[in-house]
């Protein structure tokens, strides 16, 4: 089920609200019927924001992707791409572990990123994986490897609290 903010825009006054609150709104309206995973999107000036919800708790949520599209990146040059990289590894210090950009692609316009260190256990491994594109694309997703096995996408565990800070700096990052 794809929800967006115009279904929600009548629980609460959309005219006042950010973009990352318009998404958490259309998140807990999406929760009310069906089951999970849940699509939720909301678009403002440019700026499109896509969650693939899997639980939404009073203290705490997970989901297996963050999609932003930014109108505003489509087409820049690698250095644009590369400050807008830069600016969420200095924002998103606040998650498991730090990103940092690993690699760039000049030709093809892309960073990635993933976290530096990753989180190691007994038998695996975790991180997360950040690739913002010219394309104007940015996507988050959580991944987890066994050792001597190929990596599996995970679903990321936040607080509410996180979980509103996170979109909030996808969502207007420039």
């Amino acid at each position: 089920m794809k929800w967006s903010v115009g279904a929600v825009r009548n629980i609460r006054t959309g005219l006042d609200m950010t973009l990352a609150e318009r998404l958490e709104q259309a998140a807990e309206a999406a929760t009310i019927g069906g089951s999970p995973p849940w699509s939720v999107s909301v678009a403002e000036g440019g700026v499109e924001v896509t969650l693939e919800l899997t639980a939404l708790e009073s203290l705490a949520c997970s989901f297996e992707r963050l999609d932003v599209r930014n109108l505003a990146w489509t087409g820049k040059p690698i250095g644009e791409i590369k400050r807008v990289a830069e600016e969420l590894a200095a924002r998103l210090t606040y998650l498991l572990e730090a990103i940092r950009p690993i690699e760039v692609d000049p030709e093809q316009c892309v960073v990635q990123m993933r976290s530096s260190p990753p989180r190691r256990e007994e038998d695996k491994s975790s991180y997360y994986e950040l690739i913002v594109e010219r394309s104007g694309s940015l996507s988050l997703r959580r991944y987890e490897k066994q050792f001597g096995d190929v990596r599996r996408q995970v679903p990321m565990l936040l607080t509410r609290e996180v979980f509103r800070r996170l979109l909030g700096d996808f969502a207007t990052v420039k």
